[in-house]
């Protein structure tokens, strides 16, 4: 959601490059912090909002306690990973992020420890001005289902009248037709749309 989520989402630039390598933990990288849930939607956005990657040791517990949620956690992640290394890297790294959209899909609602319940999407999404001009809508679902929706590019910043759309998946891209297309994220994965 924009803007921003107040829980865990505050940094500190200077402290990261000199202590942390601009590694920043974030709510997923500390799963006692956190439910199962609320530790998938914590590595979405994580990832949506361009943090660095990194995995805690104290995540393999999990492998171990709850391999369920394990698997679930490491195929977000591979699939994250792949976006944030490949197709989605000139955006998640080098951009600059804009005002989020508005999805019409379903909410989830679990805790972060400490923290009153509240509902979240379960599909994050984030805009981003690439350093060569184009727009790139990153797009993660952290649940067990698919999700489809319509996407009013016109509301991102960057859309011009008539300009083509491409929806990237790891297998390639393919044109979107007008400005709300509807497009399906699938489980536990990253995609994007770049114009």
């Amino acid at each position: 959601d924009w803007p921003a989520t107040r829980i865990m989402t505050q940094a500190v630039p200077l402290l990261m490059f000199l202590h942390h390598e601009h590694i920043m933990g974030w709510a997923a990288y500390y799963p006692w912090r956190t439910t199962p849930e609320g530790m998938l939607y914590s590595l979405a956005k994580g990832f949506s909002a361009g943090l660095t990657p990194a995995v805690a040791k104290s995540i393999l517990e999990f492998q171990r306690k709850d391999p369920d949620l394990f698997k679930r956690y490491i195929e977000l992640f591979q699939s994250c990973m792949e976006g944030y290394r490949g197709y989605a890297r000139e955006a998640l790294i080098y951009g600059r992020m804009m005002q989020s959209l508005k999805l019409e899909v379903p909410r989830a609602a679990f805790q972060f420890k400490g923290v009153p319940k509240q509902s979240f999407p379960v599909v994050l999404n984030s805009v981003w001005c690439t350093p060569q001009g184009s727009t790139m809508i990153v797009m993660i679902n952290h649940t067990r289902e698919e999700h489809s929706c319509e996407i009013d590019l016109s509301a991102a910043s960057g859309w011009k009248a008539g300009a083509e759309a491409q929806w990237i998946e790891p297998a390639g891209k393919k044109k979107l037709d007008g400005p709300k297309p509807k497009v399906t994220v699938p489980a536990l994965s990253m995609r994007a749309i770049e114009f």
